[in-house]
């Protein structure tokens, strides 16, 4: 256990526009990405834990974890993302050892074949801590899945008990280890009130939506609009327009 629980610990998320209005960053606690399905929560945590000082834990229970690798490429070696299967296998595997060099910082989590507990993820997070870390940064990509997955687990418990678990456990996981989380939770009619549940628990509420319906101009660029609906660090209320390069799933 980390006992001096540090808010001065933060997380960049490497694009200097929402740098900018975070303020002082990422701070550790709870943080929302949420959006429509499609609309590049993925892309931005990847760049954000492929790009982070800290130790990251990336929990993926949307993608398997041979298609997250091949976001990661995309980011690290700027091959674009649909050449990578056309590529000979051996030029396919450098890139591969090229990316797990860039990002040393990373580990992956599969949550697609089972629930993946919070007392699972503590241990993870121990062996990270042992480094003396200002922070451990943990995603959770998405929360609306990883809902799912425990329901087997937790039978006795109504979704919104279970909800209202994981969640009180996630922060009580980061006040006791210093973690700062990220939680992509996909919009949906309805499924509004996990949103709410969470941005109330949230430092930071972020939510994506594409501006002209997600339209490539003439460099091939799409255009994602941030709004910062809550935002402890710094300034809420306010949209920041960012450009979003689909092929090598990178913002700037």
């Amino acid at each position: 256990m980390i006992e001096d629980f540090d808010l001065r610990a933060t997380v960049k998320a490497g694009i200097v526009a929402v740098d900018e209005i975070l303020g002082d960053g990422f701070t550790v606690g709870l943080h929302e990405i949420s959006g429509n399905s499609g609309t590049a929560k993925s892309a931005f945590l990847l760049q954000l834990a492929s790009k982070s000082d800290f130790p990251v834990i990336y929990l993926n229970t949307e993608m398997n974890n041979r298609d997250i690798l091949k976001r990661l490429v995309t980011i690290s070696t700027k091959v674009e993302l649909g050449k990578i299967n056309s590529l000979p296998s051996e030029e396919r595997e450098k890139l591969v050892q090229l990316t797990r060099n860039a990002t040393t910082n990373l580990r992956l989590e599969d949550g697609n074949s089972g629930f993946i507990s919070i007392n699972y993820l503590k241990e993870k997070i121990l062996e990270l801590s042992n480094s003396s870390p200002e922070t451990v940064v943990l995603v959770i990509d998405s929360f609306n899945e990883w809902v799912e997955t425990a329901k087997g687990d937790n039978p006795s418990l109504t979704e919104k008990e279970l909800r209202a678990n994981l969640r009180s456990q996630l922060i009580d996981l980061s006040k006791e280890f210093n973690v700062t989380v990220f939680l992509a939770v996909q919009k949906k009619d309805s499924e509004k009130e996990i949103i709410e549940e969470i941005e109330f628990a949230s430092n930071t509420h972020l939510v994506f939506s594409w501006e002209k319906s997600g339209r490539k101009d003439a460099q091939g660029f799409t255009y994602l609009n941030i709004f910062f609906k809550k935002n402890r660090g710094g300034a809420s209320g306010k949209n920041k327009i960012v450009k979003f390069n689909g092929y090598l799933q990178e913002f700037s």
